[in-house]
């Protein structure tokens, strides 16, 4: 079965909580704001390829919620699925008019739409991978 809506979010709350906790030394520093995020969204996207390179290829928000991935996807597509959802991420990072309005139209009108349609997230979607509960899953 794949994964619903609320479990994709859930997971990327987990995976986000986490590199804000890897990132406490980095707001310690006297960088600019716009290098902080610049940063931090490198830092998501080498956290996200290591998990996806390394055994199994899940991330803690993964193994959290219990999702896997389909099958055993090419490097390729794991390297553009890293790309991706750490784009993802940097709409956390930039708004436009008020804090968070880029991510909130970025989860409202690209990720729930594509979960809802497709059922994985647009970056899942264009990486080609799918990730489903653990009874379904073939490593």
């Amino acid at each position: 079965m794949k994964t619903k809506w609320y479990q994709k979010l859930f997971a990327s709350i987990i995976n986000v909580l986490v590199i804000f906790i890897l990132a406490i030394p980095l707001w310690l520093t006297d960088l600019s704001m716009p290098w902080e995020k610049f940063i931090l969204v490198i830092v998501f996207f080498v956290y996200e390829l290591l998990f996806l390179m390394i055994g199994n290829g899940r991330d803690l928000g993964m193994m959290v919620v219990g999702s896997h991935w389909r099958k055993k996807y090419s490097t390729r597509r794991r390297v553009i699925y890293a790309f991706f959802y750490a784009a993802s991420f940097a709409s956390m990072m930039f708004w436009i008019h008020y804090p968070l309005d880029v991510l909130i139209l970025n989860l409202l009108l690209i990720q729930l739409p594509s979960v809802l349609l497709s059922g994985t997230t647009l970056h899942g979607w264009l990486a080609g991978m799918v990730t489903v509960m653990e009874d379904d899953a073939k490593d």
